[in-house]
């Protein structure tokens, strides 16, 4: 929302997710949620991979995105639910 600001743009309103969140529930007891600790953990590739770069935090959210909501989605098809 700050940077937004600073840009003279409005804040966002939409839906949003928590990675954070979703990385906890997906794979409990890791030492580490950083982005770039799950990165290394869950081997997550993106194009550029260089850490701390707009483009490649982004990417690399995108993939941590779908892959615990793939995971989540397994976990509960294996559960019967």
């Amino acid at each position: 929302q700050e940077s937004l600001a600073r840009c003279g743009m409005a804040p966002w309103e939409g839906r949003t997710m928590d990675t954070v969140r979703l990385a906890r529930s997906s794979y409990p007891g890791l030492p580490s949620y950083k982005l770039q600790d799950l990165r290394i953990t869950l081997g997550l590739e993106c194009e550029d991979g260089v850490a701390h770069r707009a483009g490649s935090d982004v990417e690399w959210t995108a993939v941590l995105l779908q892959k615990t909501l793939t995971h989540l989605i397994k976990k509960q098809f294996e559960q019967g639910v």
